[in-house]
């Protein structure tokens, strides 16, 4: 896994500081809401395939540690993990298997058991980012069978009680994120 590396922030920052991973290999960058830790895809073999797994930085301690893989937790590639707004879990994407759609598992640090979001009825989902409550997360929602062949995407917001409200169908959409309603 990747080795945090702070670097000290160009001013006007003083006192701030700017995470570089080291590790070309590391993708899917994501920082903690409360900017302690990094969650980052890195590639590694499982069960005799290569697959991204989740690691998680502590940027204090420099530790890195693989994401907990409770039951229920397919072994085959993770997808862009996205911190839920507390703080004490990440969501990750998981690709397609055994006939089944891929689902969104959130999954907690502490090594509990995962909370499985929604699948789309076919393809995968893609974690982007919570809504700042953590009832929705949005997904760029594929409709194929892997990365290399993923097939049309949607913008769509799953929520942790089953609905999966989408963005208009044709629509070029892209999150960029979520504001708070006034």
């Amino acid at each position: 896994p990747a080795t945090p590396t702070p670097i000290p922030s160009p001013s006007p920052l003083p006192g701030d500081v700017f995470l570089v991973l080291s590790d070309q290999i590391a993708r899917d960058y994501a920082l903690s809401p409360d900017a302690g830790r990094v969650a980052f895809l890195v590639p590694g073999l499982v069960q005799g395939q290569f697959v991204s797994r989740t690691y998680v930085a502590e940027i204090k301690s420099k530790g890195v540690s693989a994401l907990p893989s409770p039951a229920g937790l397919a072994p085959g590639d993770q997808l862009s993990p996205a911190w839920h707004p507390d703080g004490k879990s990440v969501a990750i994407g998981q690709l397609p298997s055994g006939g089944e759609p891929g689902r969104v598992a959130v999954v907690p640090l502490d090594g509990g058991q995962p909370l499985f979001l929604p699948p789309p009825d076919k393809g995968f989902d893609q974690p982007l980012s919570w809504s700042p409550d953590g009832k929705f997360l949005a997904v760029t929602s594929f409709s194929g069978e892997s990365l290399g062949n993923p097939g049309p995407s949607r913008l769509v917001f799953v929520s942790v009680n089953g609905q999966r409200p989408a963005a208009p169908e044709g629509a070029a959409i892209r999150a960029v994120g979520w504001l708070a309603a006034e």
